[in-house]
């Protein structure tokens, strides 16, 4: 006997509906249908839940007493993740397609009814998604093709699954991006019931936090809100929170408007609340005016105008919100409009229904905007431009007359203007609200049966005027509720930086001998392996100053080392220039030939565990917590910012900051470490401190930056860091460590190539200059914006290669000069080298844009 058998259905008595038995059973409810349905008469009773999206109908079914809710979100996520795997939108063609790959989610989601695993970057661990060679491929039996063992237990494959699954649910692993950031948007829904008086009756602000995470490794992150109350009412205020299952809930409790978590990869929801505005409002009587719920706009209608009351009249008012960052505009200057500091409104929109009687409105008259009737919806609706809203208070109105039904004009004779447009009347708006028929001399007898028209008419159109009235806005730069990001933390003692744990694995897969011979050298010189600590280590010891700094410097080294050895490629033959950010400047100074690869790293290493040393001692004689902030504004406020800084610190520019800070306890220091671009610098010192600063700067200024703690266990570029300087100014006196040049100095120079000062932003003058300028590096500013816009604008640097373990250099150029590449900009471009993989692109790219314009220059530069 020959056949195959394809499945085998083994059901019990108490079997679930089949989707033939299901349908017919829901779709008997009369729309609109609940989103719970109880079928009392299948076997066993059977309760449905639905959710209707992109046109398609989602059931799911239960014979037992179970949470709606739960159900319903496991719905929504059942849609999140089918979007995520086959594509926004959500269309039944595409599942059908994807059959495979539905069949695997659904299988994971809900195992034997238990809901299990929804996060999609979970379900991206375990969900296998075929390519289009696979699909192509898939039914040829290859031998070795199979990508299970059949021998395998079923128990076994699952573990396998489980294994492969990511210690956070939500985040999948080895997150890298090239370009590392975070951000939170508040997005607030109002919802807001007024009496025809314009008393509030209801009002609620419904919120929705949502945070974008790029970010490379596993950041740890504190976010924290503020109210306009304080900050520790935010617990009152936020009714009804939920929050993404990142969110650790202990925090929350302890410390309400402190988010604690690990978040997802890329856009989320954060968490959802709901304030109620008006136990805030100071009374219960009269208009909003009256009361201390402030809305941007404010609606009146007004019906039975005209002769025969067939016209009303919608009134409008918008309200441009002040700023909430302080009074004016500040010392910062001007304000963007659609932040704090200038709330912008877009997207005004009156709609107002008109009972089924209403045939037609015959005269829409706006003052601004377009109006327009629908016939079929009954519905009149209004839209008004932002650009319309330019004064603080802006009066808009519109005036319709409203067309009844043919029998009703029938009956009453003949009133042209009731349904026909009567170009001849003047609809200024200088008429009354109700207007007064006029008092004309002579005979004023009137037949009685007019004036029986007009009462009959007037009662007609009375039941023609709108009851109601609704107005939809959007608002950039303000929030109904006052809530706002007070600040976003990465925790450094959990979060990972540029300084990752295996980053050395990728090299040493890639060029074995010249990454192990680079490798060892290092350990010799560093005098412990610090290569084993780079593969295998803890994150946290990694972190730490004295393993980062010397890690990262023998990352960028080795790739150096990589170029020379495997592709021939030197630097002193291809670029005209070398710098490095911060640390980066010694591995600058190495590439322009300054100072020898054995001296810089031991180098490196002694001013690391100076500059901790000097953290640890800080800490033991006057406590706190110390590290650095970021701090993003926009390119127009940067230089007043700065002015700002140095005014609440009491430090100016000008002269050495270990000069100006002796007398400064360093609980209270605050200076500038970094000025890394147009729009972003770097703050460090005391971690309250900087929070003063930083809230003085939005409550005053006019102004309200980002704030974004980097990964960090000391203060660098601060006068904390005095100490390592007198350390490192006495070994780059001393003589070189490289054997057979012990009798030489350190430092060589000239160098093979110009390299940039951090301390100046122009090139290092000589060897003593190149000595003061090195030893102050760890105390002083961090000028790269200038060396950047030295080398753009002075000596026009068109390409530019960045090299070491992260990307932070390259986003920063990119900041200045632009990513342009030759296709933009004819002979440019902006590359990095972080990874072997990268390396034959950024050859190929110098390869292309080489003697395209002879007369400009190229730059190496380190992170």
């Amino acid at each position: 006997m020959n056949g195959v058998i394809e499945a085998v259905h083994i059901y019990d008595d108490n079997r679930p509906l089949s989707a033939t038995q299901l349908l017919p059973l829901y779709l008997e409810h009369q729309a609109p249908r609940p989103n719970l349905i109880y079928l009392p008469n299948t076997n066993p009773p059977t309760l449905v839940f639905s959710l209707t999206h992109a046109n398609q109908l989602y059931l799911a079914t239960s014979s037992a007493e179970i949470e709606p809710l739960l159900v319903l979100e496991f719905l929504h996520r059942v849609i999140d993740a089918l979007e995520d795997f086959v594509g926004a939108p959500l269309l039944a063609i595409k599942i059908e397609q994807n059959y495979d790959i539905v069949a695997q989610l659904l299988t994971e989601m809900c195992d034997a009814g238990m809901i299990s695993t929804t996060e999609p970057n979970a379900l991206r661990e375990v969900v296998v998604v075929e390519g289009w060679m696979g699909k192509l491929l898939g039914s040829i039996n290859l031998p070795g093709s199979s990508s299970s063992n059949p021998n395998l237990p079923a128990t076994a494959m699952s573990s396998l699954s489980s294994a492969q699954a990511p210690a956070l649910p939500w985040r999948r692993s080895n997150v890298r991006h090239t370009s590392n950031e975070m951000y939170a948007d508040i997005i607030e829904t109002l919802s807001v019931t007024l009496a025809p008086s314009g008393r509030p009756l209801a009002a609620f602000a419904n919120g929705s936090i949502a945070f974008t995470s790029k970010v490379s490794g596993v950041p740890d992150i504190t976010l924290s809100l503020n109210s306009p109350s304080g900050k520790h009412n935010i617990g009152g205020i936020m009714e009804l929170p939920v929050f993404h299952p990142c969110v650790r809930l202990n925090r929350w409790r302890e410390r309400p408007g402190e988010l604690s978590f690990i978040p997802p990869d890329g856009r989320f929801i954060l968490a959802g609340y709901e304030v109620d505005l008006l136990p805030f409002t100071s009374g219960k009587t009269g208009n909003i005016s009256a009361n201390n719920l402030k809305l941007p706009v404010s609606l009146e209608v007004k019906t039975g105008m005209g002769p025969t009351g067939a016209e009303f009249e919608v009134r409008l008012q918008a309200n441009m919100i002040p700023g909430t960052t302080g009074g004016g505009t500040g010392r910062l200057g001007g304000s963007h409009p659609g932040t704090q500091a200038s709330p912008s409104i877009e997207d005004l929109a009156v709609t107002v229904p008109l009972p089924a009687e209403v045939r037609n409105l015959s005269d829409i008259r706006p003052s601004k905007g377009d109006a327009s009737f629908n016939p079929g919806d009954k519905v009149l609706e209004w839209h008004i431009p932002s650009k319309a809203i330019s004064e603080p208070t802006s009066y808009f109105g519109l005036r319709c007359t409203v067309v009844g039904t043919l029998a009703a004009e029938n009956d009453d004779a003949i009133d042209d203007d009731a349904s026909t447009m009567a170009f001849h009347k003047d609809f200024s708006y200088n008429e009354p609200y109700q207007s007064e028929p006029a008092v004309s001399g002579g005979n004023t007898e009137k037949p009685a049966v007019n004036d029986d028209k007009d009462a009959k008419k007037v009662a007609q159109n009375k039941i023609l005027m709108p009851s109601s009235a609704s107005v939809s806005f959007s608002v950039k730069g303000w929030l109904a509720s006052g809530l706002k990001v007070e600040s976003i933390m990465l925790d450094t003692r959990k979060s990972q930086g540029v300084q990752r744990v295996g980053m050395l694995t990728p090299w040493l897969e890639a060029f074995p001998r010249t990454a192990n011979e680079t490798i060892e050298e290092i350990n010799h010189h560093v005098g412990y392996d610090l290569a084993s600590i780079i593969q295998n280590g803890s994150s946290r010891q990694l972190t730490l100053t004295n393993h980062a700094q010397p890690a990262i410097m023998a990352t960028s080294i080795l790739i150096l080392r990589v170029l020379e050895r495997e592709f021939n490629f030197t630097v002193a033959d291809n670029f005209d220039y070398t710098l490095g950010h911060s640390l980066g400047e010694f591995a600058a100074l190495v590439a322009g030939g300054y100072i020898a690869f054995e001296d810089s790293i031991y180098l490196v290493k002694q001013r690391a565990e100076a500059m901790s040393e000097a953290t640890r001692r800080v800490i033991k004689d006057h406590g706190g917590e110390y590290g650095m902030v970021a701090i993003v504004t926009e390119p127009e406020y940067l230089e007043p910012l700065i002015k700002v800084i140095y005014g609440f610190v009491g430090h100016s520019s000008a002269g050495n900051k270990g000069e100006s800070s002796e007398s400064v306890p360093p609980i209270e220091q605050v200076l500038i470490a970094n000025i890394n671009s147009k729009n972003q610098i770097v703050l460090s010192g005391c971690i309250e401190r900087i929070k003063t600063l930083v809230a003085h700067v939005r409550q005053f200024l006019g102004h309200d930056p980002r704030a974004v703690r980097l990964h960090s266990d000391s203060p660098f570029h601060s006068p904390i860091m005095k100490p390592a300087v007198a350390v490192v100014r006495n070994l780059l006196n001393q003589t070189s460590r490289v054997p057979g040049r012990e009798s030489d100095d350190m430092v060589t120079f000239p160098g093979r190539i110009p390299c940039v000062s951090n301390v100046t932003g122009r090139p290092f003058r000589d060897k003593d200059n190149l000595k003061d300028l090195v030893s102050r590096s760890c105390l002083e500013t961090v000028r790269w914006w200038d060396s950047i816009k030295y080398l753009d604008q002075e000596e026009r640097v068109r390409r530019w290669v960045g090299i070491g373990p992260g990307k932070v250099g390259r986003n920063l150029v990119g900041k200045e000069v632009g990513m342009r590449g030759k296709d933009m900009v004819k002979g440019g471009g902006v590359w990095a080298i972080t990874d072997p993989a990268e390396i034959e692109d950024v050859l190929r790219g110098l390869e292309d844009t080489n003697n395209v314009m002879d007369e400009e220059d190229e730059v190496l530069f380190s992170d």
